[in-house]
């Protein structure tokens, strides 16, 4: 910040507007996106993939989901709806796990863990709170529909 009104304060692309550390461990000034690029190029770039990501993830169970529910044939029985219960919180855990590890990959190469504030940059504490809970959430809702469907077939 501007200590006189003489000086200027953050300008566009430097490091105090992105809220990216402007050094590492002992000083040492890191690039400035690593292999990405500048660093709004990097974080582009997560934005993206963590939306592709997230859109599949919640695209798959939905549709699962809409199928089950709107499908003619509901006679799958209770071991039916287990499997199809198995399989997609499989399916969710694997993404949650992709998503975890893209974000942790990103997070790194782009330098943002030097600072060693967990709260800041990308994939934060806060994101890594919000994927646990969606994947957690829907885990707990396939778990239920198999429990809810083996209690309603006599």
């Amino acid at each position: 910040m501007p200590e006189t009104d003489n000086e200027v304060g953050p300008t566009e692309g430097s490091d105090h507007c992105t809220n990216r550390p402007p050094s590492g461990p002992n000083g040492q000034p890191t690039s400035a996106g690593g292999k990405y690029g500048r660093y709004k190029d990097a974080a582009d770039i997560y934005e993206d993939g963590k939306h592709r990501r997230y859109t599949l993830l919640f695209s798959v169970n939905g549709a699962v989901a809409a199928i089950t529910k709107l499908s003619p044939r509901s006679d799958m029985g209770a071991v039916g709806y287990w499997l199809l219960a198995a399989g997609m919180i499989a399916f969710t855990i694997l993404m949650g796990y992709d998503i975890w590890i893209f974000g942790r990959n990103l997070r790194n190469e782009v330098g943002e863990n030097i600072s060693g504030k967990e709260h800041e940059g990308m994939f934060s504490r806060h994101g890594r709170f919000v994927l646990y809970m969606c994947c957690g959430l829907i885990v707990l809702g396939w778990f239920l529909m198999a429990l809810w469907k083996q209690l309603e077939t006599p």
